[in-house]
């Protein structure tokens, strides 16, 4: 998982998540990680249930919430393993904006337009500079971890 988020997060690929359901853990993960993420109006969640389940939140996510989660929201986003609706996922952080399910698809093809018109050397450059101590963290929980056994 690790590898795919540092991937996502340094590799060449503008990411637009158009989320439409459940995202808890890996999920609440890659929707941390996209550039843009529009979510759906419906019934799911989305958030860390780990700690609910008994099981600490490990570092990765961490990192990935104190980057992206509201601050005021953070100890009950992850601590306390609160997860929220799509709206509420909205001021939490874990999502930009909530469209009609009818209209997540389209708004979402709309976002990538956007966001591929963007400056190569200045989302590069902006992307170290905002995520480059957080992608050489990540860099260096994945080398710790070792090689991946097939």
């Amino acid at each position: 998982m690790g590898e795919l988020l540092l991937a996502a997060l340094d590799g060449p690929t503008r990411i637009v998540a158009a989320c439409e359901g459940h995202a808890v853990a890996a999920g609440a993960m890659l929707l941390l990680v996209a550039d843009v993420r529009i979510g759906a109006h419906g019934c799911y969640k989305i958030g860390f249930t780990e700690p609910r389940f008994g099981m600490p939140l490990l570092e990765l996510p961490a990192l990935l919430a104190r980057e992206r989660l509201d601050r005021r929201r953070l100890h009950a986003s992850t601590v306390l393993g609160v997860t929220v609706g799509p709206q509420e996922a909205v001021a939490v952080g874990f999502l930009d904006e909530v469209v009609d399910p009818a209209d997540l698809h389209s708004a979402a093809l709309e976002r990538a337009r956007q966001i591929a018109g963007l400056s190569e050397a200045a989302y590069r450059g902006t992307i170290d500079s905002v995520w480059g101590p957080t992608i050489k963290r990540i860099r260096a929980l994945v080398e710790e971890r070792g090689p991946r056994r097939s």
